[in-house]
């Protein structure tokens, strides 16, 4: 009995060593691979984790990429409003240069002069030998008086000795009396002595003495055209000069009479 259990356990341990020695070679690489003890990390990881990293930098690269290629269409979609903004700004410059070089010359502000304001008559000992006679050849009417609206300058205010005033110029004189403020024609001139002063034309019989060192003397605002005078221009033909207003009643009437 003992004999046949001694045989059986040395035919098993030939049957093992048997089936050992027709083991395949990569198996038993394997198995003696798994008796080593585990590695922290494995050569398996390392590839992994550098694919990742180059993945990883490649997807920046390629979001990098993404932006800057929408930022260069934004300014691409961009530019064409800013030479449309520009091309119009420089036509409105332009056109406010050519507005500016068209513009018809405007007259200076209307200054006021500060002048010495007296009164004359007609008369040989104020004047010369022909005192109805004015320096502009205006023929003064027997009954005249401070009504008439003349005056003369003294030669600095004229255009001739360089002043401003014109004769036959409305000029605007105030602050030199009620009774004579208002509105009056440059129809004369006085002696060269004289600077900075005007002669208000009256008559003896007024019995006006007037000095007033702090008269202003300033060009008259043009009177403004009715409104008839306006449609009478209006409606008037080219080259037809217009002898005096007409109502506009009359204006209309004879427009329709021209178109019907």
């Amino acid at each position: 009995m003992r004999n046949a259990k001694l045989f059986v356990f040395f035919l098993l341990i030939a049957i093992t060593v048997q089936a050992a020695s027709h083991r395949p070679a990569h198996r038993r690489q394997q198995s003696a691979k798994s008796t080593k003890p585990h590695a922290t990390k494995s050569r398996k990881q390392l590839p992994l984790k550098k694919a990742t990293a180059r993945h990883r930098a490649a997807k920046a690269t390629t979001h990098a990429q993404a932006v800057a290629s929408i930022a260069k269409r934004r300014s691409a979609k961009r530019r064409p409003a800013v030479a449309v903004a520009t091309t119009a700004h420089r036509r409105a410059a332009r056109g406010r240069t050519l507005a500016v070089a068209h513009r018809p010359v405007q007259p200076p502000t209307n200054r006021a002069y500060t002048v010495t304001a007296t009164v004359y008559q007609a008369v040989a000992g104020q004047t010369d030998a022909s005192p109805f006679i004015t320096a502009d050849n205006s023929r003064i009417r027997p009954r005249y008086g401070s009504h008439t609206r003349w005056l003369a300058l003294s030669p600095d205010l004229l255009k001739q000795g360089g002043g401003k005033f014109h004769y036959g110029d409305k000029v605007q004189v105030s602050r030199v009396s009620p009774q004579l403020d208002g509105v009056y024609t440059v129809h004369d001139t006085m002696n060269r002595r004289h600077r900075h002063r005007i002669d208000i034309l009256t008559h003896r019989r007024e019995k006006l003495s007037v000095f007033a060192p702090g008269a202003k003397l300033r060009l008259a605002p043009a009177p403004r055209k009715s409104r008839a005078q306006a449609t009478a221009v209006a409606h008037a033909r080219p080259g037809r000069k217009v002898a005096k207003p007409v109502a506009g009643h009359v204006v209309r009437r004879a427009s329709r009479q021209r178109a019907g």
